[in-house]
C-alpha cells in the first residue's frame, strides 16, 4: 500500500494508505494484515476507528502522517507482532490511551508506540531498510518492499509466536537463519532475509540497472557495458565489488558501494 494521499490537495482529504471505520461488533471484522508493506502514503499509513487490529510481520514505514492511527477502541485491544513502525512523518503510532499493542517483537524508530524495550521490543531504533523497491533475490518482483540491509537489527529478532505466516511478502519461507548463527528465527517486518549459504560470485554485464540493490554472497562484478539509470542504485558484496570498463551513470542517478560486516566477521 503506497503512494496514496490527498484527493483535492487539502489536509482534510488526506486519507492516507488504508482507512477502516466503524466495523461493528462482529469479532471477525476488522484489519487482519500479514506480510504487508505500507509505505510512502500522504497522511497516515493506517487509520482505524472502532475496528479490530491484528498485524503480523508488516513494515509500516515513511508515511507523512502517523504510521498507524488508532483513535477509538474496539472489542479487543490492537495486536501487532514482528512488525516495523519506522520513520513516519508525525510519529510512528498514535494510539488512544489504554489501547496499547498487547503482543511483542515489534520495532519503532521513536517512542510513540508504547512498546516495551526492556523485554523483546526495540524502541528508538533505525531498522536499517533500503528504500521502497524491488530487490534480489527476487528482483524484478511484482511487489515493492523495504528490504533489510545485511546489518539490519530486524534480522532474526522476531518472535516465534503462534499462527505466524510461514512465508514472507515475496513468498520466501519463514523463518530463515538470516544472520547465520545456526538458528533460524523470524525477521521483523514483511521481508525475511535470505542468507548466504555459500560464497557465490554475481555478474552484471551488458545491461541497464535501475533503482534497487544488487548483491553477491562473495564478489560482485559490474561491467562491461553497464548503464546505471535511476535515482538510487546500491551495489553490495560480502567480499568485493569490482568495476570494469564501460560503465555509464546517467544524470540524476546516485549509486553507492558498501562493504558490510557479515555474521560477526570483521571488515
Amino acid at each position: 500500500i503506497s503512494g496514496n494521499g490527498c484527493l483535492s490537495g487539502t489536509a482534510a482529504s488526506c486519507t492516507g494508505g488504508l482507512v477502516l471505520l466503524y466495523c461493528g461488533t462482529d469479532p471477525n471484522t476488522g484489519l487482519r494484515m500479514s506480510n504487508s508493506t505500507v509505505s510512502g502514503n500522504e497522511g497516515s499509513g493506517i487509520t482505524v476507528n472502532s475496528c479490530i487490529v491484528d498485524i503480523d510481520n508488516a513494515t509500516i514505514y515513511g508515511n507523512t502522517g502517523y504510521g498507524i492511527n488508532i483513535y477509538s477502541g474496539a472489542l479487543l485491544p490492537p495486536r501487532a507482532r514482528n512488525t516495523i513502525f519506522a520513520h513516519n512523518g508525525l510519529q510512528d503510532c498514535n494510539i488512544v490511551p489504554g489501547l496499547d499493542f498487547n503482543l511483542n517483537y515489534n520495532l519503532s524508530s521513536d517512542e510513540s508506540c508504547d512498546l516495551n524495550p526492556t523485554v523483546i521490543d526495540k524502541v528508538n531504533t533505525d531498522p536499517e531498510l533500503y528504500p521502497l523497491g524491488t530487490y534480489d533475490p527476487v528482483a524484478p518482483s511484482i511487489t515493492r518492499t523495504h528490504a533489510p540491509k545485511w546489518d539490519s537489527p530486524v534480522i532474526d529478532e522476531g518472535g516465534s509466536l503462534n499462527n505466524l505466516p510461514t512465508d514472507d511478502q515475496e513468498g520466501y519461507p519463514r523463518p530463515m537463519d538470516g544472520n547465520q548463527n545456526a538458528i533460524a528465527s523470524y525477521d521483523m517486518g514483511a521481508i525475511e532475509v535470505v542468507p548466504c549459504v555459500a560464497d557465490v560470485d554475481e555478474f552484471i554485464r551488458y545491461e541497464t540497472v535501475a533503482d534497487g540493490v544488487r548483491q553477491a554472497c562473495n564478489q560482485l562484478y559490474v561491467g562491461p557495458n553497464v548503464v546505471i539509470d535511476g535515482t538510487f542504485m546500491h551495489f553490495m558484496a560480502r567480499h568485493a565489488v569490482s568495476f570494469t570498463k564501460e560503465i555509464a551513470v546517467k544524470k540524476g542517478t546516485a549509486f553507492s558501494v558498501n562493504l558490510v560486516r557479515w555474521a560477526g566477521q570483521p571488515l
